[in-house]
């Protein structure tokens, strides 16, 4: 999983660097990428692999959690 975000990151980083000088030419916004804004703050690859990863897992484990806990509580108190 890291070597394929650190693929992701890099893309990212090599993306960044060449679209600075393209930004001041282009008047059309482009779309909310996480990844970017990351970017804007730090450009070690470490803790760009490191929170892209932990936003994505963590979206991931949760949503799972709510909805398993869901279906239980109802499948036991289906009058609820």
């Amino acid at each position: 999983m890291h070597k394929f975000a650190d693929e992701i990151v890099a893309e990212a980083i090599a993306h960044h660097n060449n679209s600075a000088a393209d930004i001041e030419k282009n008047d059309k916004p482009e779309r909310y990428v996480f990844l970017h804004e990351l970017l804007k703050r730090t450009q070690d690859p470490y803790t760009l692999r490191s929170e892209l990863l932990n936003a994505l897992l963590a979206g991931r484990d949760t949503t799972a959690g709510l909805l398993a806990s869901t279906w239980r509580g109802l499948a036991r108190r289906p009058d609820t």
